[in-house]
């Protein structure tokens, strides 16, 4: 019954070790995205590609109240 426990307790600390594991990798993900993110944002060719995109959206959602919404 002994060993039972002690494996039953060396199973509980693996699952939390790998629980602790993943989400430290998910962060560090989440973490890495954002970077990029930031960093393509702040790219002179982005904002320009995404003002012209802004703008074209802007002029065909006139007159369409779910283009309109969409942008909102």
């Amino acid at each position: 019954m002994a060993q039972l426990e002690e494996k039953i307790k060396a199973e509980a600390e693996a699952r939390e070790h790998l629980t602790r594991t993943y989400e430290t990798s998910l962060n560090t993900g989440v973490n890495k995205l954002n970077q990029e993110t930031e960093v393509l944002a702040e790219n002179p060719l982005v904002r320009e590609i995404s003002l012209i995109v802004a703008r074209e959206l802007l002029k065909k959602s006139q007159g369409n109240p779910n283009m309109t919404e969409m942008i909102r």
